[in-house]
């Protein structure tokens, strides 16, 4: 999921261990995350991607079903929001 734009102002909470070596959460679901990878061309144009990620048997792997991918970044959306 990408996204390019002229002015866009990027701001990245809860980036806590990339290596989740702590128990999971079924609440708080901490297996849940997500690769931001930003570029930045020589106009100082933007283009990030959002590859959502879930920790399965102690390793990261890609989400690839668009779906449950979609529910990663709408989950770290409303919880990064400011209110």
């Amino acid at each position: 999921m990408s996204q390019t734009n002229d002015n866009l102002n990027i701001t990245i909470c809860f980036m806590g261990d990339y290596i989740d070596d702590y128990e999971i959460d079924p609440e708080y679901r901490n297996d849940l995350g997500m690769v931001v990878k930003v570029i930045v061309d020589k106009s100082n144009k933007f283009n990030v991607s959002i590859i959502p990620t879930q920790i399965v048997d102690r390793k990261v792997e890609i989400i690839m079903d668009k779906d449950q991918g979609q529910q990663v970044i709408d989950m770290v959306h409303h919880d990064c929001s400011y209110k």
